[in-house]
């Protein structure tokens, strides 16, 4: 893969496994919790949310780093040679 996606895989892998540590924070306070108050659940169930939404952008931002290279055209010189004929090289 080429530099840019490298970079891009290594922070899908922290982010995806950040997300696993919250959820499974989450799990501990708030499923498994007989009672909890309002604000803590609420803190758990902001801090699972924003890291959910982290881990899509980075899975995002590499489909659209994958797209815009794939969208890239090879570089093409036209050269007129005697005659008026074309040669794309």
């Amino acid at each position: 893969a080429p530099p840019l996606e490298k970079v891009l895989f290594e922070h899908i892998v922290l982010v995806r496994i950040r997300l696993i540590q919250v959820e499974n924070s989450y799990n501990r306070k708030v499923v498994q919790a007989e009672s909890i108050p309002l604000a803590v659940a609420t803190y758990w169930d902001n801090l699972l949310t924003s890291n959910d939404a982290r881990f899509f952008r980075a899975i995002e931002t590499l489909t659209r780093v994958r797209r815009l290279a794939s969208n890239t055209a090879a570089l093409q010189i036209n050269i007129t040679r005697e005659g008026g004929k074309q040669v794309n090289v």
